[in-house]
């Protein structure tokens, strides 16, 4: 019968690399597929044990926010081989700071803020700083609402912006 898991994988996920850590019943080697949009990728283990631990983006990050599909095979020393783990796992998205202010450039704190199209939702500190976290990276829509006007600003994460009620 071929290699089977012990026990669920232990996964520690940031921002550019995963790590993934198991056991197999018996001594085994494990091949490792993933991918990303187009981009298919593979890392083998061809040394017969029973713990493996696959670190993915140490030599070449991953992307903040991203999607991959991970497809482990383990195989024993008689060739019996088998796909044990199957997941998609998403990497830690950016942390992203925005500063609401008003006309004057005076901060406006405890102000509810949006960020689409991950829909995140937070509240001005006394700074007038949202914060988000966990973020994906690339093109957003930035809402807030200040004397009861509806003030959307497309943004790209990464960029430092004032958002005023001038914008």
């Amino acid at each position: 019968t071929p290699p089977k898991l012990i026990e669920e994988p232990s996964i520690i996920v940031d921002k550019t690399s995963i790590r993934i850590s198991f056991k197999t019943d018996e001594n085994s080697k494990v091949y490792l597929k993933y991918t990303f949009a187009d981009s298919v990728k593979s890392l083998k283990n061809t040394e017969l044990k029973t713990e493996h631990t696959f670190l993915i983006g140490d030599n070449s990050s991953l992307f903040p926010g991203s999607i991959y599909k991970f497809e482990f095979e383990a195989e024993d020393g008689l060739g019996n081989r088998a796909l044990i783990f199957n997941k998609e796992i998403r990497t830690t998205g950016v942390d992203y700071k925005v500063k609401i202010t008003d006309l004057y450039g005076v901060p406006l704190s405890n102000h509810k803020v949006q960020l689409f199209s991950d829909p995140k939702e937070t509240i001005t500190d006394k700074e007038g700083i949202a914060t988000f976290s966990d973020v994906t990276p690339g093109d957003h829509t930035l809402v807030f609402e200040i004397d009861g006007l509806v003030l959307k600003k497309p943004v790209k994460v990464g960029q430092d912006i004032r958002l005023t009620n001038q914008d």
